[in-house]
């Protein structure tokens, strides 16, 4: 194996341990929260690896961080009307990668979308219809990208509900669900000591 080979499995290997790391706030995160000032909260919330592109993105209480490689820079998006409220009132926000490298950000008070776009970091805002009950207040949890479905699928803030969301984050479909399979909130980790690696 080349030296190169090497070193490229090492990172790789380094990537996806971090992308096991998602983690949640701490105890006692009881009021809602946004992401109006500046500086970023220490707190991790969650974590993706974009190994392709190599990126390495975190979800503070504040907004994304992102280490890129390429760039050898790290950078601090702000998700601009982004709020969130976390346990004990529900599931914590989430991020996931899509298929194109784009990282799409979810709020558990709000049914709206954050999509950073891959190619130049620009943060949009999307409010997807919502095809069920529209008398209840929904944001979105746990979030992952379906390339079989070519959907996001999301676990909702209610107790029990998941959610499709087209790839284009214009409509969101409740999916029906029997009582025994309710999704939870998702697996949570150790808080990490940093959110950056060194450069």
């Amino acid at each position: 194996m080349s030296n190169a080979t090497t070193v490229g499995l090492g990172l790789l290997a380094g990537l996806v341990g971090l992308a096991a790391a998602l983690a949640q706030t701490g105890p006692g995160q009881s009021s809602l929260h946004a992401s109006a000032t500046p500086e970023m909260h220490v707190a991790t919330i969650g974590s993706q690896v974009d190994a392709a592109r190599g990126r390495i993105w975190w979800l503070t209480g504040g907004g994304l961080l992102l280490h890129d490689r390429a760039r050898r820079q790290r950078i601090t998006l702000p998700l601009p009307g982004w709020h969130w409220a976390g346990a004990p009132y529900g599931c914590l926000p989430s991020l996931a990668l899509g298929p194109k490298g784009e990282i799409i950000v979810t709020s558990d008070v709000l049914p709206k979308l954050w999509r950073v776009d891959p190619e130049t970091l620009v943060v949009s805002v999307h409010s997807p219809a919502l095809d069920a009950q529209g008398d209840r207040d929904v944001g979105f949890a746990a979030l992952s990208y379906s390339a079989r479905h070519g959907a996001y699928f999301a676990v909702g803030s209610t107790p029990g509900s998941l959610w499709r969301i087209d790839p284009l984050l214009r409509r969101a479909q409740e999916a029906p669900l029997a009582a025994e399979a309710a999704p939870a909130c998702r697996a949570t980790g150790p808080i990490p000591t940093s959110p950056f690696l060194e450069l």
